[in-house]
């Protein structure tokens, strides 16, 4: 059991790696700054949700292509890491 959760680990932190830019860096350790939107957030299905299409366009400036739903009333706006 606990091989298949390491496993699952190394598989989701690869995921994060590779939506942040590169495979030695993870989401969360990129240059980044986080957005309250007034009119509320939508576009996500949960909060730690991680994406890189037009849904961070609606939060995040074009230099900040990756955005991950930190809450239900805030985004996270990231840069691609290296």
């Amino acid at each position: 059991m606990l091989q298949g959760i390491v496993r699952f680990g190394a598989l989701y932190g690869a995921i994060l790696a590779a939506g942040c830019g590169g495979t030695s860096s993870s989401v969360t350790n990129c240059p980044s700054y986080v957005v309250v939107p007034d009119a509320g957030v939508s576009g996500f299905s949960a909060v730690g949700e991680a994406r890189t299409d037009a849904v961070c366009a609606q939060y995040c400036d074009t230099a900040y292509p990756v955005c991950q739903l930190v809450s239900a009333t805030s985004v996270k706006c990231q840069k691609g890491c290296a």
